[in-house]
């Protein structure tokens, strides 16, 4: 769960981390996390900087969870450096540059991206490098272009640089993205930016999510400001500071925001659960079947016989108790009708009318037929 937030993340002054669950879901399945994976994580107890030593554990006792400590302890050896890592050995990559691409124009980036990698791929057959995927920048030219037009129009190079920022693209990032390119365009043009789109405010008196999210925020900013200094009067410094505010806030929280003390109930089937949680992970992959609210209602008159008939048939074709019809539930013409328990499953009954008790019944009935008529008929 943490392996984004602890791994990657926040400088969190901790000298103590222990792992709840050794698992993710990377998108596709949960897998149990790689060792390099659970070094990161492990890594972050005792970080230099901030604090001299760690201790990396496992938390037991919570529903839902099982750590194994196994993989804790290896992945702690390897943050020490006792072992070596098992991240795999990737070949280098060939990236372009923009004197490489012969573009002359943004609306040329594309079309020369894409020769860029055809050329790539065959010059790199027989080398140990494999060509980067240029994909991602052809997107965000493509998303770029529509804004460059009237005063934000700017040359090659600031295109260049804003599709190679290190800010994620995909979404709901992408929204974030597009938002600092056009202020570091607005900027370019000399036209004014507002700080609060570029650098959001610390929050006030906000939750634990809410810190992650401005830190993230001044993340971006951060790298927005080291290729863009001045935009909206900031420098990355400032950026910075915000991040680290934010961290301070995530500390003094922490311990208060992650309660641990109860499990939690799944919704679905009872389950015990982390407390995080509503379902298990079962209920919650589950496809779930028609919701009751939009069932068909029964037909006025429907209904199953809620008391015992002498003869255990009754109007809507299901006996006492909702059993199966037998050889004496016929319908129209004195005929077994096979439809009639169908009906009844689906809701709809009889149209004869509301089941009558015993005593409402008449006493010659014979092979399906009463004083009203034929039942079951239509």
């Amino acid at each position: 769960m943490t392996t984004d937030v602890i791994g990657h993340g926040i400088n969190v002054p901790a000298t103590t981390v222990l792992f709840a669950e050794t698992q993710k879901f990377d998108g596709t399945e949960m897998r149990p996390l790689r060792t390099w994976e659970a070094a990161q994580i492990a890594g972050r107890a005792g970080r230099y900087g901030l604090t001299g030593h760690g201790q990396v554990g496992v938390l037991g006792g919570i529903a839902g969870l099982k750590p194994f400590a196994s993989l804790v302890a290896a992945g702690a050896a390897v943050a020490r450096g006792d072992v070596m890592s098992d991240l795999p050995n990737r070949k280098p990559r060939l990236r372009p540059e923009l004197d490489d691409l012969g573009a002359f124009e943004a609306v040329d980036l594309p079309e020369a991206l894409t020769r860029w990698s055809m050329w790539a791929r065959t010059a790199t057959k027989t080398e140990a490098m494999v060509p980067d995927d240029v994909s991602g920048l052809v997107l965000r030219v493509h998303a770029l272009l529509p804004m460059l037009r009237g005063p934000l129009a700017t040359d090659l190079w600031t295109v260049w640089r804003l599709i190679n920022l290190a800010i994620d693209h995909d979404p709901p990032r992408k929204v974030r993205w597009l938002a600092l390119a056009r202020a570091a365009l607005q900027h370019e043009a000399g036209l004014a930016v507002s700080r609060e789109l570029v650098l959001p405010a610390v929050p006030r008196s906000s939750t634990v999510q809410d810190y992650e999210q401005a830190a993230a925020q001044a993340r971006e900013a951060q790298t927005l400001l080291r290729s863009f200094p001045g935009v909206a009067g900031l420098t990355s410094a400032d950026a910075a500071e915000v991040e680290e505010r934010c961290a301070n806030k995530i500390t003094e929280l922490l311990p208060e925001a992650i309660s641990l003390s109860t499990a939690a109930r799944c919704t679905g089937c009872g389950t015990g659960i982390a407390p995080w949680f509503t379902t298990c992970r079962d209920c919650g992959t589950r496809p779930s079947g028609r919701p009751s609210s939009d069932r068909r209602p029964p037909r006025a008159g429907a209904g199953r016989s809620q008391a015992p008939s002498s003869s255990g048939s009754s109007a809507g074709g299901r006996g006492a108790g909702g059993r199966k019809p037998r050889k004496s539930d016929v319908g129209a013409g004195g005929r077994q009708d096979p439809q009639a328990h169908d009906r009844a499953d689906r809701g709809r009954g009889s149209d004869a009318g509301p089941p009558r008790s015993d005593s409402a019944r008449p006493k010659h009935r014979r092979r399906g037929r009463s004083a009203g008529g034929p039942t079951g008929a239509r």
